[in-house]
């Protein structure tokens, strides 16, 4: 384990499964072995309102993540963008779910896919925080750098998801948006 955590701050707004999608690379990284702490942040008592999960991964004593810690962040709507970035560190990746996000700052890495068609073409619009939960995991193995210690790999996290109680779509969600094309 290295000394350092590895800090991911997943956006959103209520409703949409932050908290679903926190709870999956919580589990992914407990069972391959690493101490992790998690808390919301904002707006859970509003559905709409922004989400905003904290996850932190190694020897730490709090959940939150400060601002401009964070190693990554998972924006699931690009409208709750300015609200994550502030967490995201100068050499952070920004996995964010929209045809074309705003610029960050010089230095920062930004991958972005437009998940509400890829969703719309399987017929599923609620499974958009699982298309872009399979994109960050491609992301993370197209840049290995981002992450010294490789917390969250494709297939943990896809195992962990056919234990639980999906739409059929689900899974195709998941596996559309680690497989969504880059360039």
């Amino acid at each position: 384990m290295r000394n350092k955590p590895v800090e991911l701050v997943i956006a959103g707004v209520g409703g949409q499964g932050v908290l679903f999608v926190t709870g999956l690379l919580a589990e992914a990284a407990m069972n391959a072995g690493f101490d992790v702490l998690a808390s919301e942040t904002h707006g859970m008592a509003q559905r709409g309102g922004t989400v905003l999960s904290h996850l932190r991964v190694g020897n730490v004593k709090s959940p939150l993540v400060r601002e401009g810690s964070a190693d990554a962040i998972l924006v699931l709507r690009q409208d709750v963008l300015p609200a994550a970035s502030a967490f995201l560190q100068p050499e952070g990746l920004a996995i964010v779910n929209a045809a074309c996000p705003l610029p960050l700052e010089e230095g920062r890495l930004m991958a972005c896919i437009d998940a509400e068609p890829v969703a719309a073409a399987i017929g599923d619009f609620k499974a958009v925080n699982l298309i872009v939960l399979g994109f960050f995991l491609q992301q993370l193995e197209r840049h290995p750098d981002r992450f010294s210690v490789p917390v969250w790999r494709f297939s943990d996290v896809r195992d962990i998801l056919s234990t639980k109680r999906l739409k059929a779509t689900g899974m195709e969600a998941f596996d559309r948006g680690y497989h969504y094309p880059t360039s």
